[in-house]
């Protein structure tokens, strides 16, 4: 094995950091980020990452329940930064569940499988904290929160969960559509008997 003189593995990792820098500087990389949003005093902030197939988003909620949110661009759902309200009886329980919770960095969490395609992490912050992932979340405090976060991106109508992104179709590329069902019941089989 013939190993390269230091120079040339130098100007070959400036090569590919120099690659790499012009990729995220030209917005391939940096648009399917989850834009950042101003957080008043007092305010707390749901983030979910999102995933290669699921939008991602960051609302940041007041107790009073007025809400800014954004989806993560580079989805056709992603709609920019967005002004919206919960409940106040959500906000409250959000937080209530929030100041029980604290420190919020010592929420149990447990590492959890997740699918290349859509697993996605739940974050939040609040009062200078912020959770571990609690879509791994173990114990009261850390599920009440993730419900918490649930809920209210529900209630924004912003929820990752089932919102596909969506790629525009390639070139020469054909569009199937799905299967129709038919309205008889389907029986099982018989599983063939051994001898």
């Amino acid at each position: 094995m013939k190993l390269l003189p230091r120079r040339a593995c130098a100007c070959a990792l400036l090569a590919v950091i120099g690659a790499m820098t012009t990729i995220v500087s030209a917005g391939v990389i940096a648009p399917f980020a989850v834009p950042y949003l101003p957080v008043p005093k007092g305010a707390a902030v749901i983030l979910n990452t999102g995933s290669t197939n699921t939008a991602g988003y960051r609302i940041v909620v007041r107790p009073t329940g007025e809400s800014e949110y954004a989806m993560r661009s580079g989805s056709l759902s992603g709609r920019g930064r967005q002004i919206g309200a919960v409940s106040q009886a959500q906000a409250q329980r959000f937080f209530r569940d929030l100041a029980a919770a604290a420190p919020l960095q010592n929420l149990r969490s447990v590492p959890c499988m997740k699918s290349a395609s859509f697993g996605s992490s739940l974050f939040v912050w609040w009062n200078h904290e912020r959770s571990p992932d609690l879509s791994c979340a173990r114990g009261t405090a850390a599920l009440a929160l993730a419900g918490d976060a649930a809920e209210i991106a529900t209630a924004l109508n912003v929820a990752a969960f089932g919102k596909p992104l969506v790629r525009p179709m390639m070139p020469g590329e054909s569009h199937r559509e799905a299967p129709q069902s038919s309205s008889a019941p389907v029986s099982p089989s018989p599983l063939p008997s051994r001898p």
